[in-house]
C-alpha cells in the first residue's frame, strides 16, 4: 500500500488489519507511530538504510522465555500510569477493581496524582499493568519480585486472589493476623523469590510473615546467566505511558513473543481494510528447449 496515496485512512485500521490478518514471519519489523504520515516517514527512513529510528525494530525470531519483573517502592513517580489509565479500558478495569476491593475513601487515581505512590497504589498500578499485558497475549515464562513486587508477582503467579495480596499489603500493622487468613496455592507460574525458585513454602503465612520482617535483599541477575536477556520496562519517566508501553511491545514482538492482536484492539472498534498482497518478485523460471522430445 502507497500510504501517501491514502491519508484519509485510519493508521489503526491499517494496523489492525495487518496485525490480525497477515502472516508474521521469522524476519520481522515493528513500527511505532501515531499516524500514516509518521509511519511513512519512518519506513521511509528505514528503506533508506538509516539507523536508530525511533519506534522502529528489526529483528530475527529466536527461541526465548520471557520473564515479568515487578518492582519495589523507589520506581515510581507522579502521574505514573495516568495516561493507561484515561485510555486503556482493560488496566482501567483492573484498577479499579482495586480501589471497589480496598474501598479507601481517596480513589486511587488521585493517590497517583498528588504524590508518590505508596505500597498499596504501586501494587494496584503493577496488577493492572500485568493484566494489559496478559490481555495482549503476552504471559510470562517466570515471574519476580522486589519488595512490594514480590506481592504482584505471587498474585500473578496464582499463590493468592487478589483480594487476599491486596488484604496482605495494606495491613502493616497486623500483618501476622492476615497472612494467617489468606487462602495460598502453590505458584502456577514458576515464581523468583532472592535468586531462586520457589514452590510449596511461598503458600505459607510463614513465609510471608518473615519476608515483611527480612531487609530486602533482590538482584534480577540472580535469576539469570550472566550477559543473558534483554530489560524492557512498560513504564518510563518522562515517557509518555502508551508510547513507552509499544516501544516494549514492539521489541517483543520482534524478538518472536507471540502477540494476541485481537486482544490488543478488543476494547476499540476496529475496521477490517484491504490490504495489498505480498509482492512477487516475477522473475521468469521457465525452461525453453530446443528440441522436442
Amino acid at each position: 500500500m502507497n500510504l501517501a496515496a491514502h491519508p484519509t485512512l485510519a493508521w489503526a485500521d491499517i494496523c489492525f488489519s495487518a496485525n490480525t490478518g497477515r502472516s508474521h514471519f521469522n524476519h520481522r519489523l515493528g513500527v511505532v507511530a501515531s499516524s500514516v504520515a509518521q509511519a511513512r516517514d519512518k519506513l521511509t527512513a528505514f528503506i533508506e538504510g538509516q539507523t536508530a529510528i525511533s519506534g522502529v525494530f528489526q529483528n530475527t525470531v529466536t527461541p526465548h522465555k520471557l520473564a515479568f519483573l515487578f518492582t519495589g517502592l523507589g520506581s515510581e513517580y507522579i502521574n505514573m500510569g495516568r495516561q493507561l489509565y484515561e485510555t486503556q479500558p482493560t488496566f482501567r478495569q483492573s484498577l479499579d477493581r482495586c480501589d471497589e476491593i480496598l474501598g479507601l475513601e481517596k480513589p486511587l487515581l488521585s493517590v497517583f496524582s498528588e504524590q508518590m505512590l505508596n505500597e498499596t497504589a504501586l501494587f494496584a498500578l503493577e496488577y493492572a499493568l500485568a493484566k494489559l499485558w496478559q490481555s495482549w497475549g503476552i504471559e510470562p515464562d517466570v515471574v519476580m519480585g522486589h519488595s512490594v513486587g514480590e506481592y504482584v508477582a505471587a498474585c500473578i503467579a496464582g499463590v493468592f486472589s487478589l483480594e487476599d495480596g491486596l488484604k496482605l499489603i495494606a495491613a502493616q500493622a497486623e500483618f501476622e493476623r492476615i497472612a494467617a487468613e489468606v487462602t495460598y496455592a502453590t505458584p502456577q507460574i514458576p515464581l523468583c523469590s532472592n535468586g531462586q525458585l520457589v514452590r510449596d513454602d511461598i503458600a505459607t503465612p510463614a513465609y510471608w510473615s518473615r519476608l515483611m520482617r527480612q531487609p530486602v535483599r533482590f538482584a534480577a541477575r540472580l535469576c539469570l546467566p550472566e550477559g543473558v536477556g534483554t530489560l524492557l520496562v512498560s513504564l518510563r519517566q518522562g515517557e509518555p505511558d502508551w508510547q513507552q508501553l509499544l516501544q516494549s511491545l514492539g521489541e517483543l514482538y520482534v524478538r518472536g513473543v507471540s502477540v494476541d492482536w485481537s486482544g490488543f484492539d478488543q476494547d476499540y472498534s476496529r475496521m477490517r481494510i484491504e490490504l495489498p498482497t505480498y509482492p512477487f518478485q516475477r522473475q521468469r523460471y521457465w525452461i525453453d528447449f530446443t528440441k522436442d522430445f
